[in-house]
Order: structure tokens, then C-alpha cells, then sequence
């Protein structure tokens, strides 16, 4: 026993002289001395003597930990971790919790240096909880190193109120038990004063680090880590301080230890390299020394630490500063600032002192390229940040002042810039005092502002106050103690009294907080993997006008009827949502289309929380059973995302759950691992990837764009559950937003926008009205056209508008029907007018038969329902009321039918398009209410009324949403399909979105007058009675309508944009615009009587396939025209138009004769026979050369093709009048060697065409003949279609159904330019045309990337030729990435 106690005196002291290396850094000298102490003792038997046995344990535990230690202070982690978990192997063999406690503060160390923040957290709590319960004292020195590493931890997560409540009960325990004068008291003086720097308290931390470099050196003498630490911690003091020279002396004096003691590859090391960094960097002339001692700290820093580091992260942060300052190399200085922002919000999350500079970093930059109001949003997110971390009196709050200050100024904001000015000036005062440079510098600044206003004698006296300044200044700023090292601990004292007070009021919040962690985390879950069914669909409510439309809507959605209500003007989102599964016809409610999105996505969430609920009970059983490993990173990520904790202002104040200020807009990537434990990390990170960024950027949102729309799905997360309840229902219904169209003709134009085949069509029509009589008008007039031409202007339109051939089979009666989509169900009303049910009935069948005899085409799409409704609203008797409820019941039925049956509703859909459509909905709520947080305030103005795709993009990077550019498109077109937004993707409107649909329904209103009463304007009055007389409209007009909205100049261009791309409006030569639709139905056509006239030639299309040609076409048609010839001279008629031709000396006529568009031409009559025989001779010559009935074919085809895409692959064709039978017939059927000798199609008789004559269909244009013949005939042999299969951007196969694929893609080139754009070169790389070539047309056209494109494309089909197909134009769009310009210009069908 003698021998073993002798062994364990020696193996003391050679421990002993480890500690002593260990405490003057050497760490490797320290564990040689241990590695012999343990082998010495592992010689040690147990000699069955408890006491002894108990000591040596201890003593094998204690070297196993030191040596744990000397690993983890030289970075060697995996060898610590080892060490560690043999001594908790060794202290649980011994059953002994408190050196259990000890191992986890050890490793609580490492995943601190690691920046596994959370981690450390749950070994520093574990810890802490293990010694509470076995320690009496609450006081006992075991417990200063776990406040002391929970310390630590806060500090780095900049939660500064819990790290210095830390840091000053670990202070108070060491300076109890080790009378004020040890290295651990000098450790939390350190660790106090770093917490002063970041709250600008500078003369408070000097006289922390004095006290602490006191200590030091009185214990280890000068020459040791602790003192090296000691001069670093001072040097910080002279950074913040700007004095450059003292600042940099003490920086190198403590490397010049550190690379001495630890060699060059050491976090410490790298840490002082980058110190010294920023120290060179207070002095431009130093750029090159900052930036090198930068790269010398990122490689030692990324070998050791790797990437996703907090060091790491202010490295690139500070590395972008550098190329702030250089114009032509901010692209590289935002890569810096994303690659730092990645990492910072994957280990700190939002609301952190790094976040916030990277902001402010950020808005330097937009600032310097005038992008004044994207720096305006990044220096205020940054403010938000510091002001909830460390209030107002700090130097980085002082210096977004200052900037915003700046920007103010640029925006000529004077009095906000003063403001500004203002608020930095005194907060430098409070920190530098008086007369500190700045202060000068301020003053300066202002008196330059008041100049600026031109208030000189006020900018004179502010710039004698900083010239006094600088008189008084000596340049050196002296160093002051003012309070001793006492003073300042009982003022701390004080100040953390004061916060354990309203510290205690969130413990009540714990549990809620832990739910909230819950939903986020489940929210995130549903946000990688979560589906909705598609639960939306638009009810189109049309008809001709004054039939009761409205009427029907009011019935069906159970408001009361209203007598002589006044007419829908343009078209209607009544806000009115129906369940199509529960509804109910007794049922008053009414549904809140924000409330339904919001409670779907509530579900999903709901039922991933449920999830993870029975993953959370399986992790605690293998806890249970040792065997969970760490926290897993997604905890961590919540965590500091979330910062649910005690320092979230919000929650002190108001107890509401993630309240969290201003959040960014996205830069960094979400590539972190999301594995709750190690069997499912592959797993989740193939989730992670999903949520990619788009390829032009680098990186994109980590989890601040999650939290930002959690925050605001969530805010009043106390009414979660009884939301869940009350609307729990919501989750399995599907829903009808009713849309109501204004039957009026003038409307319909403005109808197409709006139009989707994904909706379910009713087609209302009065059976009181004969269906061939004139439509009655609201005022009682008879319209110049009938139901029937009405009807099938409704008809055409709505089946046109979609591009698929799509059949359902649905169930009705226990039949099987096939219908065709879309779908057009016929509802009669005015049921009230006919006395007799049977009557009732045979006027709808008359209808039906009469619509499918004149449109036969259209019979598989008609569903006749029967429903006839009684639209007396003075009819209100309990017999009435029972008829419209079997209505609305028969209807809601035959609605489900087909709703339960459309591939529309049966696909899935990513949640995240409910969210977007959440979001888009909410932000006027959230721009006009008083209560918003100013999280909301910022996802409120990122949206407006026009968006461009890329703004849309931002937003759903910004809050979380954004996965990929295909995903994108694909989310708009269904947002579109649903009436969320208008999704603009005609030539010039490309990559526009109309957010906000009511906005823009109420500028057509406002442009398209019904009534004319309420302009006050007398001559406005006159210019719109004078447009429903010539068709035309004064400029003065459509200027009026849009005054009434405030728009900004960049709305203005857009708004008309839309109306000239849809053809509402058509610009003249003039300040007026073509508006054919406005002329009223009684006007006068032409007097062509003193010309000579051509005979009518048709144009049009097989009645089987298209029956009629809307206005809408006609109206498009004429604005074509008007273009395609340059601005002649035109007079408009109802239906018609008069073109004068001036030199082609002729007029040209085209008319809209139901479905046929009829052209003539006519030319001057003189009596004069020679000037008569030179102006025929001409007229013959333009129309053989010119043939301006090509032109009109060609401009119908391609509008049909466009506004018609169900009829695209029509052709339309030539007919004339029989002289014979006079019917139109088509001119397939002529003689051999004669064209103009045509065989009627009706009658089989020969006669000469001179319609054929007065066109130059003669023997010179036998071709146009044959063309148009085997166009008519032979229309779908002639076209070669083909299934093929094509590779994608990511290398999947799709396939495409593609017409002509050998054609040359010559025809196609000039319409894809415009979206392509700056894609072109990617486009070019894919052709495999050299980068010499791209370069040079980047040089030729810098500006025009439209004009680079056209260029790129013309140089590839000279080279190629007729290589250079259709099908490899195609081919080449889809390896680029640029598939939707395929879809978009109808390339291919899918």
C-alpha cells in the first residue's frame, strides 16, 4: 500500500507539471507529462482498500480529461472527443455524476471552438442541471466553469444579456473560493470586457482587460498564452478606438506569442491573423497587408475548422469589404458577403451582431451602385438587429445612422437625413465624447446638408463648431480609467438584478416556446416534402348581358336578391368561395379565401408535426437507452434561427410567440444537414438540395426566409389550436372562387387575361329571350347582334382559350358521360317569366340544340343541367325558395362531378404555392394595419401590385420558398389558373406578374366606361362619346382613367404595355388609340359610293373546327392590320374596318361576318378615263404584289393560333359567293388551267369567281391557289408530326410532341429573342459556338442583350443551315434551361 501511495504522490507531481505547461500554452509539453501519468497509473492495481481505489480512479479520470484538454486547444478535436469519452466511460464505471458533469463541460469546450452552439448549450445544461442536484451550495466553485461556458456560448450567439448574467456568477463563485487573484478570475474579466466592446462600452472593457493582464502577469509572468491573450483583448480595446498604430503594435506583440508557443496552425493564430487584418484596414495605403493577413487566417481557419465556422464567416466578411470599394469588383464583394451569410445564419441564425454587418456591408455596396433603395432596406435590417441586441448607444448603431443619413441625402430626403445625422452625432458623444474626430467629422456632414437646402448661414455656424473641434483636438485620444474594477462589478450587479427581473416573466412561455420550436420545425419539414392537393378552382359566371348573372350568384352563394342591381363592369371577383364538398345549402357561412389557404397549410404542418412527434418519442427511447448520439443540427438550426429564448424583446413584452424584427432579403444557401439523427442524414440531405438556387446566383436564403413567413403564418400562434379546430374541416374539402364576367360586347376584349381552361365555365342564359331575337340591353334597347351570336362569342372564347384536348368521364345517374374540357355548363334563368314547367324546359332545349347546331364542334364540352332559376327578387315565397335551394343543390352537384374528375384537381402541388398565394393576399392586410411588426412591414413592401418574375423570385427566396426556376413557372401558371395573379407571357410582357388582379380589373373599369355620369370632366365626356362613334380614343382618356390610381411611371408603362398586348388599346400616329369594341352597335357603315368595289373574298375556317370567330379576333385582327401597315388612315364601323392604303392608291374593307372575316377593296371612280385607266392599273399591281389578303390570312392565323391555342393547328382557308346559289364555297374546286373557274361546294355548279379575278388569283398565282387547296384538304397529311424525346437542363428525358420537326428554325429565331435574353449565352455555349465569337457580340452590342441574341442566332443558322432545325432549336432550349420559351412560343405541345 506504502509502494501505491508513493506511485500516486509521483504521478501527481507529474501531473502537476503538465497543468504548469498547460497554463503557459504548452500544450504538447503538458500532455507528455501526461501521457506518463497515465502510465504510471495504469500500473496501479486495486488494492480492495476504498479509500485508496476511490483515489486512484479520480486520478486516472483527471489525466484522461487533461489530455482531452490539451488536444482541444490545439484544434485536434476527434482525439479530445476520444479522450473525453473515456473518462465518462471511467466516471460512470464509478458511478460519479459530478466528473460525469466535468466531461460534458469539456465537451460543451469543443463544440464551442467547433461552433456547434446549440450542442454546447446541451452539454453546458445537462452539466449544469447534473451539478445543481448534487450540490447544496448554489455557490460551489464546480458550477463557475459551466456559467462560465454557458457564457461563452451566449457571447458568440451575440445573446449578450444571458452571457453576461454567466460570466458574472461564474466571477462571483471564483473570486469567493479563490480570493480575486487566479487565472480563472482574470478568464471572466476577459470574458466581461469582450461583452463591453460589443456594447460600445470601451472604457469599461479596458479596465476589464487591465485587470485581467494584471492578474496574468502577476501569476505566469510576461511571456505566456494568457498574457498574449491579455494584449489581443487590449489591441480589440484600440481597434474600436481607431488607434491604428497601438492597435496594430499589440495585435502583432500577441501573435508573435502565439506563433512562438502554438506553431502556425492554430484557431488563435488564425483568429490574430485576422485581427491584424482589420487593424491594416483602418488605413487604406494597408488594403494589401489586410487582405493577405485575411488569406493567411481563412486557410488556417478552413483546415481547422472548416467552412462553416463563425471565424470563417467574419473572414469573408471582411475579405468583401476590400472589394466594396472597387466598382468592377462588387460582384466578388457580395459573393463574400453570401458565402459569410450562409454560414452565420446556419450557426447563429437571424438576429445576430455578424448577420447585422453583413447587412450593413450589403448596403454599402447597393449604396455605392446607387441602388439607393435596396441599401435604404439592408441598412435598416441592420439597425433592427443591433437595436434589439444592444440598443442605441453602440458605435455600429451610430454608423448605419450615418449612412442613412448619407442616402437620404442622395434622395434630396433632407429632413429624415438631419434626423439621422441627429441620432449618430449623439450617440458618438455618449461613446468618443466631445471632442473626438468623428463628432468634427459629423458636424462636417451636417453644415454640407444645410447647404445643400441653401440655409448658409446655418451650415457656416455648425462647420465653426467642428473647426473648434479640431482646434481643441490634439489627434490622440486618450486613454481613461473612470471607474475601478469594483465600481464597475457592483454597477453590473445592479443592471443584472434589473434584468433577472423581467427575465423570470418568460419563464411562463417556456412550454409554448417549446411548441413554437416544434412548428418550425415542422414547418420546415412541410416545406421540403409537404404536398397539397389542388384545392382551387375558378367558377366563370358568363353569359350575354342582362340575363341574370349576377342573379345566380347571389342564389347560389345565399345573399339576399337585389331588384335592377347594377350591371358587372368587366368582370368580378365576388370573393365568394364555395366548399365543394360540404356545402349546404342551409348553410349561411361564408369562407375567407385567406383563411382556407392559411388553414392548409396549418394542416400540413399539422400533420409533419405529428411526424416528427413519433420520431421525438423513438429518439427519447434510445436516449434512454444510451444511445442517442448529439443534438441533431436541426435543433440548432431552430434554435438560433428562432432565438426562442429569454432575449427576444418581443416575447418580454408581449408574450406573443416569434415576433422577431426585420428579416433579410435572401443571399445565403441552405446546404446544411437537417439529420435528427445519423440514420437519417443522407436523407435529409437529399431533401436539403431540393431547395436549390436559381443558377444565376450563387446562393440563396438559409433559414431567415423560413422564419419570415413562419413568423407571420404563426404570429398569433394562441389561436393555433382553436383554429385547427374550427377549420379542421377545411382540409379535405375543395373550394369554387366565383368569378363574374360582364356580358356587355364592349368587355369582351378585356375578358382574355383572365381566361384559364383549368376552370369549370356556367353559361347563363334567359329563357324568356327568343335565342335568334337582338339582345335586350340594360336600358331596354335592342343590341345590334342576338343570343345566339352572343352565346357563341362566349363559347368560342372560353373552349379557345384552352390548349389541351383533354377528355373526363364522369358518373351522373349511373351513367358514364365523356366530356371534353373545359367544361360549359348551361344554366337557364327567368324561369319566373313562363308560367308552365314544361314550357320552362322546351325554351332550354331549344337553346342547347340550337347552340350545338351552330357550333358543333363545341357538343362534348356542353353539359345541359336542366337548372332553371327564378330571378324575381320580389318572388319570395317558402314554394320559390325551395325551388332555388333544389337549384343549388342540382348544381353544386353537377360541379363536384366534374371537379372530383379534372386532372387540374387531382394533381399535387407543393405547399409552398399556398403559402406564396398566402402571402400575396396578406400584404395589403399588413400594409395598412397599424399593428404590424416590422417583419411584416418588410414582406409588405417587397410586394406591389406589378411584379417582375425576378422580384418574385427574391420574395420566395426571401421567405424560404423558392426551389427552382421550373418550380417557379409552374407555381405562376397555377396561381394564374386559379385567379391569384395574372401571369404575363406574351412578347413584351414576359416575366411580368399582376398581383393584385381587383387593382387592375378596376383600371380597365376605369379606362372601358359604362356609364359615363361620374366623369366630371366635360371634354374627357366628349373624347369617350366621340370614341363609341369613330372608334378611336383621345390619349386625354386613358390619361384620366389612370390618374385615378396614383400610379408610379414604371405601373404606367406597364398598364400600357398590357392593354396595347392584348389589344384593348392600339397607339396611333396621334395622341389617340384604335378601341373598335367602343363603338356602339348602331353605327353607320361606310359610304363607298362614289368607289369602285372589288367583290368580297372570305377568309375563314372549317365550320367543324371553328364556327365562329369572335370579336375579340376581329378587334385584334384590325390593331394588326393597323401596325402591319405603318398607321394608314382608318375608319372604323361596327364590325368593320376601312383602311386607306395611300400608296397603293386603294382603301382595303375587312369585316367580321359571323365565321368568316370578309375583305373588299375600292379605289377612287374618275371620269377622267386616263387618270381612271393609271389608278386601276395600279391598284391591280399593289394587290398582285403586295396581296394584302395574304397579309390579313396570315395576321388571322397567327392571332388565332395565340388568343385560340385549342385551335391552333387550324388553317384557315379562302371562299367566295356563288353566282349561282349564292353561298360561300371554298376554292379548292377550280379548273385545271383556270382558277377563277370554281365548282360550288353547296350547289356542284361552275361559275367564274370575280372575287378570285379582282384578287389576282389568276393564272400568275396558280401557287396561292394550290397552297390554299392543299391547306384546306390536305391541312393535317401536310404537316408532319412527330413524338420525341428531348433532355432536359438536368439531363431527364421528356417528351414532346413537336410539328414539322425538320423545318428549318429560321421562322422561329425573332420571336424567342426577347425570352431568352440574358440567357443567350448559355443558349450559345449549348450550340457549341466559340466563346470568341460570344465575346464579340458582347462587345459589338454591350446594351442590347435582345439585339445579342438575335446576333448569336443569326451567326448559328449561317453556319448550319439547314442543320439548324426546329427540332434542334428546341433541343438546344430545353439542354439550356429554357424549356418554358419552347412552351411559351407553342414549339412543341407536352
Amino acid at each position: 500500500m506504502d509502494v501505491q501511495e508513493s506511485v500516486l504522490r509521483q504521478i501527481r507531481s507529474i501531473c502537476q507539471h503538465g497543468r504548469e505547461q498547460y497554463l503557459l500554452g504548452y500544450y504538447r509539453k503538458a500532455r507528455i507529462h501526461y501521457i506518463e501519468a497515465q502510465k504510471l497509473a495504469l500500473t496501479l492495481s486495486i488494492a480492495n482498500v476504498a479509500e485508496l481505489d476511490c483515489q486512484i480512479e479520480h486520478l486516472r479520470f483527471d489525466i484522461l480529461l487533461d489530455i482531452s484538454a490539451t488536444f482541444r486547444e490545439q484544434c485536434q478535436f476527434d482525439e479530445a472527443l476520444k479522450y473525453d469519452d473515456e473518462a465518462e466511460t471511467l466516471a460512470r464505471k464509478i458511478d460519479d455524476s459530478l466528473r460525469i458533469a466535468k466531461c460534458l463541460d469539456n465537451k460543451g469546450r469543443i463544440n464551442t471552438v467547433k461552433g456547434l452552439y446549440q450542442q454546447a448549450l446541451t452539454n453546458y445544461q445537462t452539466s449544469l442541471d447534473m451539478k445543481l442536484k448534487l450540490l447544496v451550495n448554489d455557490n460551489n466553485s464546480h458550477l463557475a466553469d459551466t456559467y462560465h461556458g454557458l457564457g461563452d456560448v451566449y457571447y458568440r450567439q451575440d445573446r449578450l444579456p444571458q452571457a453576461q448574467t454567466m460570466y458574472y456568477k461564474s466571477l462571483t463563485i471564483r473570486m469567493e473560493y479563490e480570493n480575486g487573484k487566479s487565472l480563472d478570475v482574470a478568464e471572466s474579466y476577459t470574458s466581461l470586457g469582450n461583452v463591453y466592446i460589443k456594447q460600445s462600452k470601451y472604457d469599461d472593457a479596458l479596465t476589464m482587460f487591465r485587470a485581467s493582464q494584471t492578474i496574468r502577469y502577476e501569476l505566469l509572468g510576461e511571456y505566456n498564452l494568457a498574457v498574449a491573450a491579455s494584449y489581443f483583448s487590449i489591441a480589440t480595446y484600440y481597434y474600436y478606438q481607431y488607434l491604428e498604430d497601438e492597435c496594430l503594435a499589440m495585435f502583432k506583440k500577441s501573435l508573435r506569442m502565439r506563433l512562438d508557443i502554438l506553431g502556425e496552425v492554430h484557431v488563435d493564430v488564425a483568429d490574430s491573423y485576422y485581427h491584424i487584418g482589420l487593424a491594416y484596414g483602418l488605413r487604406y495605403k494597408f488594403y494589401d497587408k489586410a487582405l493577405k493577413m485575411c488569406n493567411k487566417a481563412l486557410v488556417i481557419g478552413v483546415h481547422l475548422l472548416g467552412e462553416n465556422h463563425l471565424l470563417i464567416a467574419k473572414i469573408y466578411n471582411y475579405m468583401g469589404s476590400f472589394y466594396t470599394a472597387d466598382l468592377s469588383q462588387h460582384g466578388l464583394a457580395l459573393t463574400m458577403y453570401r458565402n459569410s451569410l450562409h454560414t452565420l445564419l446556419k450557426i447563429l441564425g437571424q438576429n445576430n451582431l455578424s448577420v447585422a454587418k453583413i447587412y450593413y456591408n450589403i448596403g454599402l455596396v447597393y449604396c455605392r451602385q446607387m441602388n439607393i433603395d435596396n441599401a435604404v432596406s439592408m441598412y435598416k435590417q441592420s439597425l433592427n438587429i443591433q437595436l434589439q441586441l444592444v440598443g442605441g448607444i453602440n458605435d455600429d448603431v451610430a454608423r448605419i445612422y450615418n449612412n442613412l443619413a448619407f442616402v437620404y441625402k442622395m434622395q434630396s430626403n433632407y429632413d429624415l437625413a438631419e434626423s439621422a445625422y441627429q441620432k449618430c452625432l449623439n450617440i458618438w458623444l455618449q461613446i468618443f465624447g466631445p471632442n473626438h474626430p468623428f463628432i468634427a467629422e459629423t458636424f462636417d456632414k451636417i453644415a454640407e446638408l444645410y447647404h445643400s437646402q441653401g440655409n448658409y448661414q446655418h451650415a457656416s455656424n455648425i462647420r465653426n463648431i467642428a473647426d473648434n473641434i479640431r482646434r481643441n483636438n490634439d489627434h490622440t485620444i486618450k486613454v481613461k480609467q473612470t471607474k475601478s474594477i469594483n465600481q464597475l462589478l457592483l454597477e453590473l450587479k445592479d443592471d443584472l438584478a434589473k434584468q433577472s427581473s423581467q427575465d423570470t416573466g418568460l419563464q411562463h412561455n417556456e412550454q409554448q416556446e417549446n411548441n413554437e420550436k416544434e412548428y418550425f420545425r415542422a414547418y420546415y419539414e412541410a416545406l421540403l416534402d409537404g404536398k397539397c392537393q389542388s384545392d382551387f378552382i375558378r367558377i366563370m359566371i358568363t353569359g350575354p348581358e342582362n340575363v341574370g348573372k349576377s342573379s345566380v350568384i347571389k342564389i347560389f352563394t345565399h345573399q339576399g336578391l337585389v331588384a335592377l342591381a347594377n350591371p358587372t363592369q368587366v368582370m368580378e371577383d365576388t370573393g365568394q368561395v364555395l366548399d365543394l364538398k360540404t356545402y349546404n345549402i342551409w348553410d349561411q357561412e361564408t369562407y375567407d379565401f385567406k383563411d382556407i389557404l392559411k388553414a392548409k397549410v396549418m394542416i400540413v404542418v399539422e400533420n409533419f408535426k405529428k411526424q416528427l412527434c413519433l420520431q421525438s418519442d423513438h429518439n427519447k427511447e434510445a436516449y434512454d437507452n444510451d444511445t442517442l448520439t448529439t443534438s441533431c443540427q436541426l435543433s440548432d438550426m431552430i434554435d438560433n434561427t428562432l432565438h426562442i429564448s429569454s432575449d427576444i424583446p418581443a416575447l418580454q413584452a408581449t408574450g406573443e410567440s416569434l415576433e422577431t424584427q426585420d428579416q433579410t432579403t435572401s443571399i445565403s444557401n441552405t446546404d446544411q444537414q437537417f439529420a435528427a439523427d445519423n440514420a437519417n442524414t443522407e436523407d435529409n440531405n437529399q431533401k436539403t438540395a431540393t431547395l436549390s438556387t436559381p443558377s444565376n446566383q450563387d446562393e440563396s436564403e438559409s433559414y431567415a426566409g423560413l422564419v419570415k413567413y413562419f413568423n407571420k403564418l404563426f404570429k398569433n400562434y394562441p389561436q393555433h389550436q382553436s383554429i385547427m379546430k374550427d377549420k379542421i374541416e377545411i382540409a379535405n374539402s375543395q373550394f369554387g372562387k366565383l368569378w363574374d364576367f360582364g356580358g356587355q360586347a364592349m368587355y369582351h376584349i378585356t375578358h382574355h387575361p383572365f381566361m384559364s381552361g383549368n376552370s369549370i365555365y356556367i353559361l347563363v342564359f334567359n329563357i324568356a329571350q327568343d335565342i335568334d331575337q337582338p339582345v335586350i340591353q340594360r336600358d331596354g334597347q335592342e343590341a345590334n347582334y342576338t343570343y345566339i351570336q352572343s352565346i357563341q362569342e362566349w363559347l368560342t372564347s372560353t373552349i379557345g382559350s384552352y390548349s389541351g384536348n383533354d377528355d373526363i368521364t364522369v358518373h351522373f345517374d349511373g351513367v358514364d358521360e365523356t366530356y371534353s374540357l373545359p367544361i360549359i355548363i348551361l344554366i337557364g334563368t327567368h324561369g319566373d317569366l313562363i308560367d308552365s314547367v314544361y314550357e320552362q324546359k322546351l325554351r332550354f332545349d331549344l337553346y342547347e340544340r340550337t347552340m350545338v347546331r351552330y357550333l358543333p364542334s363545341f357538343k362534348s364540352h356542353i353539359c345541359s343541367s336542366g337548372i332553371i332559376f327564378n330571378c324575381n327578387a320580389n318572388d319570395i315565397n317558402s314554394t320559390v325558395d325551395s325551388e332555388r335551394q333544389q337549384c343549388c343543390q342540382k348544381l353544386h352537384h353537377i360541379i363536384q362531378q366534374f371537379v372530383s374528375h379534372l386532372p387540374f384537381m387531382k394533381r399535387s402541388i407543393p405547399v409552398r404555392w399556398y403559402i406564396m398565394a398566402t402571402l400575396l393576399h396578406s400584404c395589403d392586410d399588413d400594409t395598412n394595419s397599424t399593428t404590424q411588426s416590422s417583419n411584416e412591414t418588410d414582406i409588405a413592401i417587397k410586394i406591389s401590385n406589378i411584379m417582375s418574375v425576378d422580384q418574385i423570385r427574391e420574395l420566395a427566396i426571401d421567405c424560404g420558398l423558392y426551389e427552382n426556376d421550373t418550380n417557379l413557372h409552374d407555381m405562376l401558371l397555377y396561381l394564374h389558373d386559379t385567379g391569384e395573379i395574372l401571369y404575363c407571357q406574351r412578347e413584351g410582357l414576359q416575366q411580368m406578374v399582376v398581383t393584385n388582379l381587383d387593382w387592375l380589373i378596376n383600371i380597365f373599369r376605369a379606362i372601358i366606361k359604362l356609364d359615363l355620369d361620374d366623369i366630371k370632366s366635360a371634354t374627357v365626356r366628349e373624347y369617350y362619346l366621340l370614341a363609341r362613334t369613330t372608334g378611336k380614343m383621345a390619349g386625354k382618356c386613358v390619361n384620366y382613367a389612370l390618374a385615378q390610381f396614383n400610379l408610379k411611371a414604371n405601373e404606367i408603362e406597364f398598364i400600357l404595355k398590357l392593354l396595347q398586348s392584348y389589344n384593348i388599346i392600339c397607339p396611333m400616329e396621334v395622341n389617340q388609340y384604335l378601341v373598335p369594341y367602343l363603338l356602339q352597335t348602331v353605327t353607320q357603315q361606310f359610304d363607298i359610293s362614289d368607289y369602285q368595289i372589288s367583290e368580297w373574298l372570305y377568309i375563314g375556317y372549317d365550320h367543324q373546327v371553328i364556327s365562329y370567330i369572335p370579336d375579340g379576333i376581329f378587334h385584334c385582327l384590325v390593331a394588326a392590320c393597323y401596325q402591319t401597315w405603318q398607321f394608314p388612315q382608318v375608319e372604323l364601323a361596327y364590325q368593320s374596318a376601312k383602311f386607306c392604303l395611300r400608296d397603293d392608291h386603294h382603301h382595303v374593307i375587312i369585316k367580321k361576318e359571323r365565321s368568316f372575316i370578309a375583305l373588299q377593296y375600292c379605289y377612287q371612280y374618275d371620269q377622267d378615263s386616263e387618270v381612271a385607266k393609271w389608278i386601276v392599273d395600279n391598284v391591280e399591281v399593289s394587290i398582285a404584289e403586295k396581296r394584302p389578303h395574304v397579309i390579313i390570312k396570315d395576321l388571322l392565323s397567327n392571332i388565332v393560333q395565340e388568343r385560340l391555342p385549342k385551335f391552333k393547328h387550324a388553317t384557315p382557308y379562302y371562299s367566295v359567293t356563288c353566282t349561282k346559289c349564292s353561298q360561300q364555297t371554298d376554292i379548292t374546286s377550280h379548273a385545271p388551267t383556270n382558277p377563277i373557274l370554281i365548282q360550288c361546294s353547296q350547289c356542284n355548279g361552275f361559275f367564274k369567281s370575280q372575287a378570285l379575278k379582282d384578287w389576282k388569283f389568276d393564272a400568275q398565282n396558280q401557287v396561292e391557289v394550290a397552297e390554299d387547296q392543299s391547306q384546306q384538304t390536305q391541312s393535317s397529311d401536310s404537316n408532319i408530326a412527330t413524338t420525341v424525346d428531348i433532355k432536359d437542363a438536368d439531363g431527364q428525358l421528356v417528351q414532346v410532341f413537336i410539328q414539322n420537326p425538320s423545318t428549318s428554325a429560321k421562322p422561329y429565331l425573332a420571336r424567342i429573342c426577347s425570352g431568352i435574353g440574358i440567357n443567350w449565352k448559355d443558349m450559345a455555349r449549348t450550340l457549341d459556338i466559340d466563346n470568341t465569337v460570344i465575346n464579340t457580340i458582347s462587345v459589338n452590342k454591350p446594351n442590347d442583350v435582345n439585339q445579342q441574341c438575335a446576333d448569336m442566332l443569326s451567326f448559328h443558322i449561317s453556319n448550319k443551315g439547314s442543320e439548324f432545325t426546329k427540332l434542334a432549336l428546341v433541343t438546344a432550349l430545353f439542354a439550356s434551361g429554357l424549356r418554358s420559351i419552347a412552351e411559351d412560343n407553342h414549339l412543341i405541345n407536352m
